[in-house]
């Protein structure tokens, strides 16, 4: 059963935890205007066994004025996970501007014949949109088609050379690279570079198991020791009651697939791919034939030539006002690394992580971070050498308020039990369509930091991090949300 806030109020053993287990010393800023009600609530929500012996940090501030209200260890550094973005995504709206946009070009070196005819290779060239995804390419295929495109002699070749060939992240775990949230990192990507893996179980225990793609790869690899059986029988860590075990050898497309499933039923996992451009140029052949148009060779990866210079269509991704809500609601890794890779492009530099954040912290300063406290390895938050004070992420919070285009950013982020990671949390509560924030989730390290309202109309700031518990994300998360409930149910 889960604990409400009224129950920690009235309990006076849960009050006196504050004093007892995990008490860590309160660093209160002098502007600090001090509640008895916020600091007896979450004095004690923050030192709750669950999180002892780990580092919490939080603050709570007027939005508006940036007062702070309450404060515990807000200068310690801690990991921010997908906090990460909240600052990623500040930037490129000063950077970028709301109206931003990706796109993709479709160049030849030879010009369309009378015919329809393109001698020669199609470079799908792609300049960053990491949205792509295949009605994109159906619709880009009709409209080469429309302007009378109907044969290409030669391959599509997917290029995604316009960022860097760091594909992934510093830091980022190697054995979550095959995981749907680590793609890697191209300025050329369809479906964020994933595809499903389903294992079918057969009819009776012991029977093959098959496996499909979806979409089918022709170029990659099954290795299938899977078995029909009710058990898991295979050694395999299952990732869920059926025990089916989806994997990839790290750095090539050879599907491994492991474990038992249940007869008749199937198990679904997701999988990136190696040569995110490759796939993205499989894929827009298939749309090219679906269209009518015919394709000679068979797709791959590659750089456009200098020469390739006759531009036959170029394809406008979203505004970056439509593009934020798709990164921070999901909390999308690839999309987040685009912009931080776009801003280094833009101001005259090439498309690497290293260029992209120099031009980000400017921004970040211009909203009265101290800068000088952050460290930033990636653009997404995976990268465990990312440190961030949660005083930083209030001063984010409250620099971006004032800022024009703080309503489409603040309706971008999740809401409490609504939509994006927060859909399923807070229901039910005050909190409920209240709370706008962003989460963070790593092993041992749980974030949430947003605004949320009170029972007055006031607006709050706040930002809750914990990092090296040993406790389950789950029941950290739930201290958590009972926190900003309590910021929702008061009046400070």
């Amino acid at each position: 059963m889960k604990v409400k806030v009224s129950d920690i109020l009235s309990c006076i053993v849960i009050s006196a935890l504050a004093v007892r287990v995990n008490a860590m010393p309160l660093h209160i800023s002098p502007n600090a205007q001090d509640s008895t009600a916020i600091t007896s609530t979450w004095n004690a929500l923050l030192s709750m066994p669950e999180l002892k012996g780990s580092l919490v940090g939080a603050v709570v501030a007027d939005a508006r004025s940036g007062k702070i209200i309450y404060a515990r260890n807000p200068d310690l550094r801690m990991l921010p996970a997908s906090n990460r973005k909240l600052f990623t995504s500040a930037a490129a709206v000063i950077n970028l501007g709301l109206k931003f946009r990706f796109h993709t070009d479709v160049v030849s070196a030879t010009p369309l014949s009378a015919s329809g005819e393109i001698d020669g290779p199609l470079y799908l060239r792609g300049m960053g949109d990491p949205t792509l995804v295949d009605s994109d390419l159906d619709q880009m295929a009709k409209e080469l088609f429309d302007k009378g495109l109907r044969r290409v002699n030669g391959s599509v070749v997917g290029d995604g050379s316009k960022f860097s060939t760091e594909i992934y992240g510093d830091n980022w775990g190697w054995n979550n690279l095959t995981d749907y949230s680590a793609p890697e990192i191209t300025s050329l990507e369809v479906d964020r570079d994933v595809i499903d893996v389903t294992i079918h179980g057969g009819v009776t225990d012991g029977d093959p198991t098959t496996v499909t793609l979806k979409p089918a790869i022709p170029y990659a690899i099954i290795q299938n020791t899977s078995i029909t059986g009710s058990d898991n029988k295979s050694g395999e860590t299952p990732s869920d009651d059926l025990g089916g075990y989806v994997d990839r050898v790290w750095d090539k497309d050879i599907v491994l697939t492991s474990g038992s499933v249940k007869p008749n039923e199937h198990k679904t996992d997701e999988i990136t791919l190696v040569d995110a451009p490759r796939y993205a140029a499989l894929q827009f052949t298939s749309a090219l034939q679906r269209a009518g148009i015919h394709v000679a060779g068979e797709p791959v990866s590659g750089v456009t030539p200098a020469h390739a210079n006759i531009l036959l269509l170029h394809y406008a991704g979203v505004p970056l006002s439509e593009y934020l809500p798709l990164m921070l609601k999901p909390s999308d890794n690839l999309l987040a690394e685009a912009l931080v890779r776009e801003e280094g492009i833009i101001h005259g530099s090439k498309g690497d992580y290293a260029a992209g954040h120099a031009y980000e912290l400017p921004a970040l300063r211009s909203l009265g971070v101290d800068t000088s406290t952050l460290r930033f390895n990636d653009g997404s938050g995976v990268s465990r050498r990312d440190y961030v004070p949660p005083r930083a992420t209030i001063a984010l919070l409250v620099g971006m308020i004032h800022r024009p285009e703080w309503r489409v950013w603040y309706q971008a982020l999740p809401i409490a039990g609504v939509d994006g990671t927060l859909r399923k949390r807070m229901i039910g509560t005050r909190a409920q369509g209240n709370v706008h924030a962003k989460t963070g989730t790593l092993s041992e390290t749980v974030a949430l930091s947003g605004y949320v309202t009170d029972r007055t109309g006031r607006l709050l700031a706040f930002s809750l991090m914990a990092n090296n518990f040993l406790a389950s994300g789950k029941s950290v998360r739930h201290l958590h949300d009972l926190c900003v409930e309590s910021l929702a149910d008061g009046k400070y």
